[in-house]
């Protein structure tokens, strides 16, 4: 949702501003083991689900190369900054065992994001340091095609570039009981690169 400008004359610039929501999912695949490591056939592939939610505004300047009447054709370039949302479910090998549980609750097959939340708890408790988070900053930029066909609708297509990782989980360890041990770290990181798309518009 947004409002947009042209200047009078000549009608070929504009500019717009608008707040927006998008959802990207799906799965990923990731090799574990069974109890022996060694043993290939011990290996099979496992299936995460994940789903990244951005929420922000932006303001984009409109370019019109071609304009008669209600018609006219042209690109948008433009900038874009809010929140982003990572959400990464239950995940299953191929012979169906779970292969995300805490400690806390043995039976259930909790999320991704259960599992590393808790293990933030734990190496802090044990005297090192460890961040989890879900939600951080996200800015990036938009460029693309537009082109309208009435007086109320117009067509758009592009292409948006993501500039910001999230630091998902992160992990310092100051004693030998962290994942890395004494003087280890590490650092797990999310990302939406890109994403291309088709718009409909509806002007009032």
């Amino acid at each position: 949702m947004g409002y947009q400008y042209f200047l009078k004359k000549p009608r070929i610039l504009g500019f717009r501003g608008y707040v927006r929501a998008s959802a990207q999912g799906g799965n990923y695949a990731y090799l574990v083991y069974g109890r022996d490591v060694d043993d290939i056939l011990a290996k099979q592939n496992a299936t995460q689900p994940i789903a990244s939610f951005f929420y922000g505004a932006g303001l984009d300047i409109l370019i019109d190369f071609y304009h008669k009447n209600t018609h006219s054709f042209g690109i948008f370039v433009g900038a874009f900054v809010g929140g982003n949302t990572w959400l990464l479910g239950p995940s299953y090998a191929s012979d169906k065992t779970c292969q995300t549980q805490i400690a806390t609750r043995p039976r259930a097959c909790v999320t991704a994001n259960e599992v590393w939340e808790h293990m933030a708890g734990l190496i802090n408790l044990k005297g090192n340091s460890a961040e989890f988070k879900i939600t951080g900053v996200q800015a990036g930029i938009q460029v693309g095609l537009r082109a309208n066909i009435t007086k109320h609708q117009s067509f758009e297509m592009g292409g948006r570039i993501f500039f910001v990782p999230l630091t998902y989980y992160k992990e310092n360890d100051h004693n030998k009981w962290g994942n890395y041990d004494k003087g280890g770290y590490g650092v797990i990181t999310l990302q939406r690169t890109m994403s291309l798309f088709v718009n409909y518009y509806y002007h009032f």
